[in-house]
Parts: C-alpha cells; sequence; structure tokens
C-alpha cells in the first residue's frame, strides 16, 4: 500500500495518503484516505500495533503502510500462522487472513523495525525484505476520513495541539488543492 503529501503541514506534521493494494484488508481497503501523524514518531517512541508508513526499503521513492510488529532486539516468529515475540505469543485480532505459515526466528536488528500487513496472504512485508530502518518511518496512521462512512481515528496517543494540526491540514488540503496538495499513494 502506498501514502503520499499534502502542504505545508504535510511537510512537517501531517501526511494525507491514499490507500493503493490489499496488505492491510480488513482494517484498511483500495481508496482510504489516511491523515498520517508525522511528529509524534519523532517524539514518542513506536509500539507494537502501530499502523506506520515508511519509505519502502527496496525503493525508498515509495511510501508503504504497515503494522509495526517487532522492536530492536527482539526475536520475531511465526509458527502456524501465530506471532511469537520472544518466543510468547501476540493476540492479533485484527488478522483475518492467513495461510497458516511458519517463518523465522529472526532477530530484529538495532535501529529496524519488523512489520508485517494484516493480510498476510497477500502482503510484501519484513518476511521478504527484512526489517524498516528507523530513519524511513514517515509515521503513524491517525485516522481514516475517506469514505466518510468508515471514518476511523487508531489508537495513538493524539494531543488537542495535534487534532488542531489535523483541522487544519484537512482545511488545507480541501481549500487549497494544489499539486503540492495533492495525496501520494501507499502499497
Amino acid at each position: 500500500m502506498t501514502l503520499g503529501g499534502a502542504g505545508f503541514a504535510g511537510t512537517f506534521v501531517l501526511q494525507i495518503s491514499v490507500v493503493r493494494g490489499h496488505s492491510m484488508d480488513p482494517l484498511l481497503s483500495e481508496g482510504d484516505r489516511l491523515v498520517v501523524d508525522k511528529l509524534t514518531c519523532r517524539l514518542d517512541p513506536m509500539r507494537r500495533g502501530d499502523v506506520v508508513i515508511f519509505r519502502y526499503p527496496e525503493d525508498p521513492d515509495k511510501d508503504y503502510v504497515k503494522r509495526l510488529l517487532g522492536l530492536p532486539g527482539e526475536e520475531i516468529e511465526i509458527r502456524g500462522g501465530q506471532l511469537l515475540v520472544d518466543r510468547l505469543p501476540v493476540t492479533e485480532p485484527y488478522v483475518q487472513l492467513s495461510r497458516g505459515e511458519n517463518f523465522g526466528p529472526v532477530k530484529v536488528r538495532a535501529g529496524h523495525y519488523f512489520v508485517l500487513g494484516d493480510n498476510r496472504i497477500n502482503s510484501s512485508d519484513s518476511r521478504q525484505w527484512g526489517g524498516v530502518p528507523r530513519d524511513y518511518l514517515k509515521g503513524r496512521a491517525l485516522f481514516r476520513f475517506w469514505p466518510v462512512k468508515n471514518f476511523t481515528v487508531f489508537p495513538s496517543r493524539v494531543s488537542a495541539w495535534l487534532l488542531l494540526a489535523v483541522v487544519a491540514g484537512l482545511l488545507w488540503y480541501m481549500v487549497l488543492d494544489t499539486a503540492e496538495s495533492r495525496p501520494g499513494y501507499l502499497r
């Protein structure tokens, strides 16, 4: 899945992105529009379960969206479709499509994160190309605003000032529809 940015707010605080692909089904679908929080991922540690946007390690001109599941230094394994972190099972209620595969174990390198798509049978992720370097992380998915009927706020540590920035960014996006404010795409 791919993503892109919007205007001044998109440069520093927010990014508006359009989902392309099915690797995050059923959470995110083709054509969904997201607001991405680019600021707090620089100020606040990443957490297991965060839905993150990052530059694809094999082509940094493309942005991907996946779920962050492995932190630096952790051992990741999938046994019969069950994710294990440091040999302990992780509950993943968001995974509905899996082949019951086996993978690993692998140790997440220092300064890297292990990411997986929720739709495990249709996702290019850390199982194929390894960890995502910390400096490739662009932000966390804050909320989906389109389609309106699927409006969703994603779990996060959102402050009042950030919500104001989000509203300002959306207004910027809707009012000043310039080439710089058009959304990019996620894979």
